[in-house]
């Protein structure tokens, strides 16, 4: 009896697609991915070249919406936890309690929440599954960009909570 030829092999992560690509047409689609890349900051930078301060004000009030409508979101796990951390990196900002992150990353972070927030965006967020990508793709791009600055936030805002004890540290003495 014939066997069906294997769309994928156990080793292989590639989709068939992409393993019978010849190495031209590799380079090519290598190519796309990295000119729409660049695509996709040049928007993103384009947008947040329009943020000012009253958008962020007006931000701040909508995160408690934003939020809440991420937690929603099942295809894309990381999502709620990197739409959190740029609320908090944007509060922080407008509190004046970090100004070591550079506006160009809060703009960029605001222009991604604001483009998060649009329900008809470059893929419409109506349809099942596929709705958030590009919206997942823009914050993805922020956190590539500013990974440093981010890092050190975060360093500089667990240096100042305060250590707590473990109870049964004090319990073994």
């Amino acid at each position: 009896m014939p066997t069906e030829p294997c769309s994928r092999d156990f080793w292989n992560p590639f989709p068939a697609p992409f393993v019978r690509l010849s190495f031209v047409g590799f380079i090519m689609l290598l190519f796309f991915f990295i000119a729409m890349k660049q695509e996709l900051q040049n928007y993103i930078t384009d947008g947040a070249r329009r943020i000012t301060p009253a958008h962020l004000d007006k931000l701040v009030r909508l995160l408690p919406k934003i939020r809440l409508a991420v937690t929603q979101v099942t295809e894309f796990p990381d999502l709620p936890d990197q739409v959190e951390f740029l609320a908090e990196i944007i509060e922080d900002f407008q509190a004046g309690l970090n100004r070591s992150i550079p506006f160009t990353a809060i703009a960029e972070s605001a222009f991604a929440l604001f483009y998060l927030r649009k329900a008809t965006d470059i893929i419409p967020d109506s349809i099942p599954r596929a709705g958030l990508t590009d919206d997942a793709a823009i914050i993805a791009t922020v956190f590539e960009n500013y990974k440093k600055p981010f890092l050190k936030h975060v360093l500089a805002r667990n240096a100042r909570k305060p250590i707590e004890q473990d109870p049964d540290s004090e319990a073994g003495r």
